[in-house]
């Protein structure tokens, strides 16, 4: 799956399309569902550092606080609403589950449990790998999306491809 810089009616390519296609790029390549865990949790991680780096006046002795804690802290602070914080500890749990355990693929369970967070169907029955791709895209896509104008650095420094476009219903 190759992502062009903008399509052929000029349009650039949304957060989803780029974040898909990372984790899809990566899924393919390492057929690793820890790979696609990992990744996410990654990108999900300098989001949730930025967002203390803008709303935390002391956000710089919060370097060594744990990324739970960082969740908990924004979540008390009403920067991430009880539905972002479920999904990402939802996400945390996995991440820690695929670096714990060495043959680790997420359940069907799992993946249920992130969807009805997500509030979103699952697109395909029985693919595990395609699903985890869309689960972990969604997210982050909803993230980058709702937080924008916190997250400029991050989304000007092409961190996720060329360009950076949000659809109009995206944000909620």
């Amino acid at each position: 799956m190759v992502l062009k810089e903008s399509s052929d009616n000029g349009e650039k390519p949304t957060v989803r399309q780029k974040t898909t296609v990372l984790l899809t790029n990566l899924a393919r390549s390492t057929e690793s569902p820890c790979i696609v865990v990992v990744v996410a949790h990654g990108i999900i991680e300098l989001i949730v550092n930025e967002l203390v780096r803008k709303n935390c006046k002391h956000s710089r002795d919060m370097a060594k606080v744990s990324h739970y804690r960082k969740m908990i802290i924004l979540n008390e602070m009403n920067v991430l609403s009880d539905t972002y914080f479920a999904c990402l500890n939802c996400l945390r749990q996995l991440r820690n589950r695929a670096v714990k355990e060495p043959m680790f693929k997420p359940t069907s369970a799992d993946l249920r449990t992130l969807a009805t967070l997500l509030d979103v169907s699952l697109p395909t029955s029985g693919l595990l790998t395609s699903n985890l791709v869309f689960l972990c895209s969604e997210l982050v896509e909803k993230l980058l999306c709702h937080f924008e104008k916190f997250l400029e650095p991050i989304l000007s420094s092409n961190m996720l491809g060329p360009s950076h476009q949000c659809e109009a219903n995206e944000g909620s």
